[in-house]
């Protein structure tokens, strides 16, 4: 049988470890990856790079440069998908030994979030506009509603930076889905850029959520 002992989780916060009582563990700055710096590097890369190239379909910008946007699109929302949903499941392992895990909202907002970037890719590809339109807002929905769960309970759960990002989570999806379903998005560029920006904040904040300091 797993003692109490067996439950503590490791925390880069003064190096200290989480005692007996499993409601200490509410407390915690960084969890433990089960890859190495590297690969979170690379899927923070992807993850921040789908992120600029939607600032690429601004019409500002796509029309001066002489593209439509959608490509940038394209590619944006396949990055978004592999790096930003990888993060997630990295998070997710990682909080596996904590008191609250989160598991099967880890597993819902990284379903859908996945789903709706690559069903939003594959109508794109088909050029199915009008299913775009219909279908896409829906796993759209499907996938912000998941996403601010889970920043809701990070937010519940726990303390310290998790919390944070918790509210960083939910902050960023407010904020898009007011703007993408005003159709705001795509028009203004100032807007843009202020989404952006927070969209790369959020996904560097997601990323030091992992104590690596023992890899190479």
């Amino acid at each position: 049988m797993e003692t109490m002992d067996n439950q503590n989780h490791h925390v880069h916060s003064h190096r200290l470890r989480h005692g007996k009582h499993k409601s200490e563990n509410v407390y915690v700055y960084q969890v433990d990856s089960f890859v190495g710096k590297n690969v979170l590097n690379v899927a923070t890369t992807a993850a921040v790079l789908g992120q600029l190239l939607f600032l690429l379909a601004n019409f500002s910008i796509s029309s001066a440069i002489g593209s439509d946007g959608n490509s940038f699109v394209l590619i944006a929302h396949i990055l978004r998908a592999c790096g930003e949903g990888f993060l997630l499941f990295c998070l997710m392992k990682g909080m596996s030994s904590l008191l609250y895990p989160l598991k099967w909202y880890f597993l819902s907002a990284i379903f859908f979030f996945v789903l709706f970037h690559f069903v939003t890719s594959l109508l794109m590809v088909l050029k199915q506009n009008e299913l775009l339109g219909d279908i896409g807002v829906f796993f759209y929905l499907l996938s912000t509603i998941s996403y601010f769960a889970l920043g809701f309970m990070l937010k519940q759960k726990y303390k310290d930076s998790l919390a944070k990002t918790g509210i960083i989570m939910m902050t960023y999806i407010i904020i898009t889905m007011a703007l993408s379903l005003s159709g705001m998005m795509g028009i203004n560029i100032y807007i843009d850029l202020a989404c952006i920006a927070l969209g790369v904040y959020y996904i560097i904040t997601l990323r030091d959520r992992f104590d690596v300091d023992d890899y190479d």
